[in-house]
């Protein structure tokens, strides 16, 4: 029996083993590999990028321990399980010397088993961390709820100098602009506004403003955060008191705005393709192109990346075909078929969709070489993984005058020189009224650049395989009548007509507002000072500019748009075939895609702006010499339904014959000074 028993517990303990054998573990070595791989793509700063490897390094190093305890526990019960066959081969007899063999095999499995075990939790601990370092990684220097966009510790209120990166095909460009804002430095207003809350928060007035102080009071944390109790504060310190000394400083106070009002006072951002469009050219803001017409795409329909000669012959049939409405005008939601209309008639049309892509990148102090090399390697390295002088050829002299070891490799800590080198682009960018006209100036181009278009507020230069756009945004911003909108609440929630409104009154889906605009803490709440929060609540924004760089892909639509009007009319889409050859540099009578150059546009605008963020500039040649209505005939005006500026035959209401007798030059279209030149005639 007793033999029986152990060969039993023996068999017991094999089947638990199995069992465990048959888990994954908590995760696998190329899991973490893969993890690392797409934070690299991030923005990290060294000490993110060193606890990130460090996290990564313990996991694999505690995965590597689990493993050799679970193989430990597989030769613990091989060994056990030989033994069992040994014995039962013998009859199922076991002698004192198998007994022995049977209990030392079975004390190795149960040690691998509790070994095992505890590496398995400690691996999970350290998968935890890893993932943990992952997250602070990947949100460095975004907007999340785990970290604070990146701002300058210390600020010279007069310097009105931002630098950044452009990353074009061929290489990198190095822009400095000069911003001011009513004429004065753009950083001017944001520090003024550092001044306020610094001296809202200080709520004691004892000379220190701390941040118990400071999340308390309603004035500086614009009702942004709403602290109930002194627990509800530690996360607030941790994300914000980057010194641990509980009180604030000016850099800190910087970081709470840009944190929570839309990133600091100079914002870069690379925006996507998708959106609406301002036409530079004319001044005028188009809000219909809302999508990104890639006309390249829709012509080239056998999909070989070119456009061939029968394919270019045919282009103005085949732009006609997605004018789904068929009123003779072409707009970029048809050309890429995500209007309902055009998805019932253009039958296999394609959606035309551009990835977002990073373009851009800050410089300056708040810049790391661990940022700048991690955005050069990956837009220029070569088959082997590094930056060479070939990966920027486009870009003359920079790689010479960034490899300071002269090995001919760019090493991380050798981009910080992007911060001193002479810019390819100066610009002086004025926004807003004061003194000087609002627009963009020219302060230097380097050797080998030229302006291939220039107005009072764009720059485009042709570079090689790029046409790269700077726009300056003169609009205003957004306004708002602040007294208007407090006199409203004050007659919506003001129930017993005493002239302020109380908590009672509001209620207790209001508790953050009352709070957010009761500054004195009275309980009172009257006009003046919801008039006073709303003004406050607009400052971050107002003392912002924001640079927003886009990448448009091809700009076959904008070439074929003469007008600039950001649509396609019947005109345009005929001479679509002379308009598509100008690409055509070999002169083979075909256009291949690396004839097509890339479309970049850089936007600057006040932060309150309302086309500023997220917005594609374009240019367009306007319409200066066409006719206003009072200069045409009235029959004219009224048969261009579409408002072309064209009569067709098929607006045309009269004969053909007498189409095409005021059609003189028999391009198939009545234009204005047709129309003009008949109304002469016949007044003669």
């Amino acid at each position: 029996m007793a033999r029986c028993l152990s060969l039993s517990l023996a068999f017991a303990v094999l089947l638990s083993v199995v069992a465990q054998g048959g888990e994954n573990p908590p995760a696998e070595a190329d899991a973490a590999s893969k993890r690392k791989a797409t934070v690299s793509d991030a923005p990290v700063t060294v000490t993110q990028l060193q606890d990130l490897n460090k996290a990564s390094k313990k996991q694999l190093e505690a995965l590597q321990e689990y493993a050799k305890a679970r193989q430990a526990a597989q030769t613990a019960s091989q060994s056990l399980v030989r033994i069992a066959n040994a014995i039962a081969a013998k009859g199922g007899l076991a002698s004192e010397a198998d007994l022995k063999l049977v209990d030392e095999a079975k004390s190795k499995l149960e040690s691998a088993i509790r070994s095992s075990e505890k590496l398995r939790e400690e691996a999970r601990k350290m998968q935890i961390a890893a993932q943990a370092a992952a997250a602070r990684a990947t949100t460095a220097g975004a907007y999340s709820s785990n970290a604070s966009p990146r701002v300058r510790e210390k600020v010279d209120v007069e310097d009105p100098v931002e630098r950044f990166l452009l990353l074009l095909p061929g290489g990198p460009l190095v822009v400095q602009v000069a911003v001011t804002v009513d004429g004065k430095p753009f950083r001017t207003a944001r520090e003024a506004l550092i001044d306020e809350l610094l001296a809202a928060a200080d709520t004691d007035k004892d000379g220190k403003a701390t941040w118990q102080e400071a999340f308390r009071s309603p004035v500086f944390t614009m009702g942004r955060i709403r602290i109930v109790n002194d627990q509800q504060i530690r996360p607030y310190l941790a994300l914000f008191d980057r010194n641990k000394d509980e009180l604030v400083d000016r850099g800190e106070v910087r970081g709470f705005v840009a944190r929570y009002f839309q990133g600091p006072a100079f914002n870069l951002a690379s925006v996507r393709t998708q959106g609406r469009v301002i036409l530079a050219g004319n001044g005028r803001v188009s809000r219909n192109a809302a999508v990104q017409a890639n006309v390249q795409v829709l012509l080239d329909t056998n999909s070989d990346g070119k456009l061939s000669k029968k394919e270019i012959i045919a282009a103005a049939d085949r732009l006609k075909s997605r004018d789904a409405n068929d009123d003779d005008l072409l707009y970029a939601a048809e050309v890429a078929g995500t209007t309902s209309v055009t998805r019932q008639l253009a039958t296999g049309a394609t959606r035309q969709q551009v990835q977002p892509q990073s373009i851009s990148v800050m410089l300056g102090p708040t810049a790391t070489s661990v940022e700048l090399f991690a955005a050069l390697t990956r837009q220029y390295r070569n088959e082997k993984g590094l930056v060479i002088a070939e990966s920027l050829a486009s870009v003359p002299g920079l790689f010479e005058a960034l490899d300071a070891d002269k090995n001919g490799v760019l090493q991380q800590e050798e981009t910080l020189a992007l911060n001193t080198i002479e810019p390819h682009v100066e610009l002086a960018i004025a926004l807003g009224g004061g003194e000087g006209e609002a627009g963009l100036k020219v302060v230097r181009l380097a050797a080998g650049f030229e302006a291939s278009a220039e107005t009072k507020s764009s720059l485009t230069l042709a570079l090689n395989g790029v046409n790269l756009s700077f726009v300056t945004n003169t609009d205003p911003g957004r306004t708002m009548d602040y007294s208007r909108l407090a006199t409203s609440y004050i007659a919506r929630y003001d129930g017993d007509k005493n002239g302020y409104i109380d908590e009672k009154e509001l209620g207790a889906n209001f508790a953050r507002m009352a709070q957010m605009w009761d500054a004195d803490g009275d309980k009172k709440i009257f006009g003046k000072e919801i008039e006073a929060t709303d003004r406050r609540s607009q400052a971050p924004l107002l003392s912002q500019v924001r640079a927003s760089a886009a990448n448009q892909g091809n700009p076959l639509f904008q070439t074929l748009d003469l007008s600039g009007d950001g649509r396609l009319s019947l005109r345009e889409m005929r001479t679509a075939q002379k308009r598509i050859l100008t690409f055509d540099e070999n002169e083979d009578g075909e256009v291949s895609a690396d004839e097509i150059p890339t479309t970049i546009a850089v936007t600057f605008a006040r932060g309150n702006a309302s086309y500023s963020y997220g917005r594609v500039v374009r240019s367009g040649t306007p319409v200066a010499t066409r006719p206003t209505p009072k200069d045409q005939p009235e029959w004219f005006t009224r048969m261009d339904r579409n408002g072309d500026g064209d009569v067709t035959l098929k607006e045309f209401l009269g004969e053909k014959a007498d189409f095409e007798k005021l059609d003189t030059n028999n391009d198939g279209f009545i234009e204005p000074g047709e129309a003009k030149a008949a109304k002469a005639e016949s007044a003669k």
